[in-house]
């Protein structure tokens, strides 16, 4: 992840929700959607008012244009919001090191989701060899 988000958002941010390697290798701001590094994720959590409002609120204020998450961790009263377009996903086959095996792409619009599966398509050929992508139609 952190090799395509510099390769394609160099410079930018994005809602992550395992920030792991990505924030010690990608050149990115993140937005962290669990959060361990965002205080504003953190207090909404830990005040019990992290929700889809919520969650709607601060991915608009601090423009957030693309996420990369584990779909499982947002559901019920905590789903992302409607507004948000699935670009795709990277699956690890025998993983061993990730929370979840499967990674989904988000985008804020129709605009980024076409330019998100852009770059999901040019970067699929770098995958290494055990990992199987989608890109939506």
């Amino acid at each position: 992840m952190s090799q395509f988000l510099n390769k394609f958002y160099y410079g930018g941010i994005a809602g992550i929700n395992d920030i792991g390697a990505v924030s010690y290798y990608a050149n990115i701001k993140i937005m962290d959607l669990w959060g361990l590094a965002s205080n504003d994720v953190f207090k909404a959590k830990m005040g019990n008012y992290y929700n889809t409002e919520y969650l709607d609120k601060i991915l608009k204020k601090n423009k957030i244009e693309l996420l990369i998450i584990y779909d499982s961790w947002f559901f019920g009263d905590k789903s992302l919001p409607g507004n948000w377009l699935k670009a795709g996903y990277w699956e690890i086959r025998n993983n061993e090191a990730c929370a979840e095996s499967r990674i989904y792409f988000y985008a804020k619009d129709s605009t980024c989701l076409y330019q998100l599966k852009r770059n999901l398509n040019v970067y699929s050929k770098e995958l290494p060899a055990d990992i199987d992508f989608s890109i939506n139609n």
